[in-house]
């Protein structure tokens, strides 16, 4: 059960835990890349990139958290910077992979709550 219809999108990380307000009945926590390995993406690929090559996964996984009652959700931007996405000769969509990272949280979000606030 949600306290309310605000939501808080911290951007950081899709894999990270999740916690809601007022109590051990409101917290959500993130299986991390098990969460990801069960919907068949493997662990040798970089995650930031699946926004752009799986948007629509990226999204359900951020509308599973809000509808089991997660105040908190976290973009899938840990890791999208250039030096970390060099590791995946990826640096030069660092920008992209942000920016698509976070109209897709801000799309999860909106189509569930009312209230919705942007933490960096």
């Amino acid at each position: 059960m949600r306290l309310s219809n605000i939501l808080l999108i911290g951007l950081i990380s899709l894999g990270a835990a999740l916690s809601g307000c007022g109590g051990d009945d409101n917290v959500v926590q993130d299986e991390g890349p098990e969460a990801l390995y069960e919907r068949g993406v493997f662990v040798n690929r970089c995650f930031e990139e699946i926004s752009l090559s799986q948007p629509e996964l990226v999204y359900q996984i951020h509308h599973d958290y809000v509808t089991a009652g997660a105040m908190l959700i976290e973009t899938n931007t840990y890791g999208a910077n250039a030096v970390r996405l060099g590791h995946y000769s990826l640096q030069a969509k660092h920008d992209e992979m942000n920016e698509k990272s976070t109209e897709v949280a801000l799309r999860a979000a909106v189509n569930l709550c009312t209230t919705v606030t942007l933490c960096a």
